[in-house]
């Protein structure tokens, strides 16, 4: 990686990034949507188009290959392969925290009830990203994943942004919360949400997760464990 890439962190680069693809149609042609852009982030337009052309290359990676590549567990790395829509569904147990919990998710729009309920869950690649669009039996969660750099990945929905490292272990990789930013500024780590995630593939072949959020003092939000049930695979003749 040259010396002008290491000045900026990997979400500066993939925000510049995006910024071209979604307006690039805006201009006279991609390098003129570079120039104008890359005068926003202080780069050259020819550092900015490599960028893309890099991006375009590793289209059909989704965020999980691009972040973690090689370390992402075997199973893993085939539930997350490929570029194309698709919608896996299964069940999920859901408890939300006290009063506080619930008036927040639903500020949040998410209008979630406690218990065992059907999940649906909308893989959507969308350039550099995927849309994950989760439907519970009672309420519904879209977010916006993307790489981060190599081990890490960053989540966005509404005015959130939360960067997180992804550890390999095992079967099973763990996400652990490195950065909270609201409206692009960073939350101070004293009062940003405690988000503890997992992912693994269960002994039925199942992709499995669990989610806890809480805020400091005032305890939990939400805990949802659940598992998707994937379509068997095609054995060769």
């Amino acid at each position: 990686m040259s010396k002008t890439t290491n000045k900026f962190p990997p979400e500066v680069r993939a925000r510049a990034v995006r910024m071209v693809l979604d307006h690039e149609g805006e201009h006279p042609s991609r390098w003129a949507a570079a120039l104008s852009i890359s005068a926003k982030f202080g780069c050259s337009a020819h550092t900015l188009l490599d960028w893309v052309k890099r991006v375009e290359v590793d289209a059909n990676d989704s965020p999980h290959l691009r972040a973690l590549g090689a370390a992402l567990p075997a199973g893993l790395q085939r539930f997350h392969a490929g570029a194309e829509r698709r919608t896996v569904s299964g069940q999920a147990g859901v408890t939300t925290g006290g009063l506080f919990g619930r008036v927040l998710l639903r500020l949040l729009g998410l209008r979630l009830r406690n218990g065992k309920q059907p999940l649906d869950v909308t893989f959507m690649p969308d350039g550099i990203c995927t849309i994950w669009d989760r439907r519970f039996g009672t309420g519904r969660f879209i977010s916006r994943i993307e790489a981060g750099g190599i081990g890490f990945l960053v989540e966005s929905f509404g005015p959130f942004t939360l960067r997180f490292r992804l550890t390999p272990d095992g079967d099973a990789v763990s996400w652990t919360l490195q950065r909270a930013a609201l409206f692009g500024l960073a939350i101070p780590s004293f009062l940003a949400p405690r988000i503890a995630a997992r992912e693994w593939l269960a002994a039925d072949k199942a992709y499995a997760m669990s989610v806890v959020v809480a805020l400091p003092l005032l305890g939990l939000v939400l805990r949802y464990e659940g598992e998707l049930y994937l379509p068997p695979l095609n054995e060769p003749d």
